[in-house]
């Protein structure tokens, strides 16, 4: 007589998981590394090879491009993962198994990002004894509630505030704006500050930061006169500046076409002063171009530092 029979079939107790993401470089560094906690369970040995796969998700990409593969010990709680490129990234993490029928596991997968940055900056390119202009280089990213100010302050006193439009660049031919300070004191130390406030787009967190300092000194002051004659077909202009500190030792111009909202260059020049006593010259002789719209403008500059410059007089037809 065969007695009823009945099978059981146990179901596989292996397992594992991706349990944790910790940065454990300083996070102004350009490369990070993440200490990232694992749980693996493979008591009876089902698998042949456990891995970690792991790769950078760069801004505007949905996936990696590429995976790099870390093989993992049962025994192992913690992997390191070095050189991720701090740069607003994501990380794609796979942990799988490979049976011994070589069938593919996936067992956890996990994205993080790594910490937000906005990648904007300023810097002087312009300097006299009464003002100063700093291009500011907007951040790339899709930010869209991004503010800025530049502050100029003298002994943490605010002097003059500037709220920064950000302009898309197909809008503004260019990767920085030029942002002007005038009605400055000569001879005097005085510090940018470059403020920023968004919302950050992992923690949706409102942030409001100092992105970077710059101190300055305008130069001493000077005189000077610009004499303008006008032919039918050129400009004669002559520049005589006294420059006790001696801070410029050449005279420029500059044409410009002006199309609607930007301009281009259309010719330039320089020269060395002539010395007269406390005083020097220089003359130029400027064709007129063969456009409608244009502006040339007439300034001194360093031989040496870029910029301490100073531009005197703008002619406009």
């Amino acid at each position: 007589e065969k007695l009823a029979s009945t099978q059981f079939k146990t179901e596989s107790r292996v397992g594992g998981a991706i349990r944790s993401q910790t940065l454990i470089s300083p996070p102004e560094e350009w490369e990070l590394e993440y200490d990232i906690g694992l749980y693996i369970h493979d008591p009876e040995s089902e698998f042949q090879e456990i891995r970690l796969l792991y790769g950078v998700i760069y801004p505007l990409e949905t996936e990696p491009a590429v995976m790099e593969s870390l093989v993992i010990n049962a025994v192992d709680t913690q992997v390191i993962l070095a050189q991720i490129p701090n740069y607003n990234v994501g990380v794609k993490l796979i942990l799988e198994g490979s049976r011994w029928d070589n069938e593919v596991v996936i067992l956890d997968e996990l994205t993080f990002y790594t910490p937000f940055h906005l990648e904007t900056s300023f810097d002087l390119s312009r300097i006299d004894a009464k003002s100063l202009a700093c291009y500011f280089y907007p951040d790339s990213s899709s930010v869209s509630d991004s503010q800025y100010q530049i502050v100029l302050k003298r002994s943490e006193r605010i002097i003059q505030t500037r709220e920064v439009e950000v302009v898309a660049l197909e809008q503004s031919h260019s990767d920085s704006q030029a942002i002007e300070f005038t009605g400055l004191t000569p001879d005097t130390d005085y510090t940018l500050e470059l403020t920023a406030s968004y919302t950050d787009p992992q923690t949706l967190i409102k942030q409001n930061i100092l992105l970077s300092i710059l101190s300055v000194h305008t130069l001493p002051d000077f005189t000077y006169r610009v004499s303008v004659i006008e032919t039918l077909t050129s400009y004669e202009v002559t520049i005589t500046l006294n420059d006790p500190a001696h801070n410029f030792q050449q005279g420029f111009y500059l044409v410009s076409a002006i199309e609607e909202e930007y301009e281009y260059t259309l010719a330039s020049g320089e020269s060395g002063f002539t010395p007269s006593g406390e005083e020097k010259t220089v003359v130029f002789v400027i064709s007129k171009p063969d456009i409608l719209n244009y502006q040339i403008h007439i300034g001194v500059r360093s031989d040496t530092i870029y910029t301490n410059q100073s531009i005197l007089e703008t002619i406009m037809p």
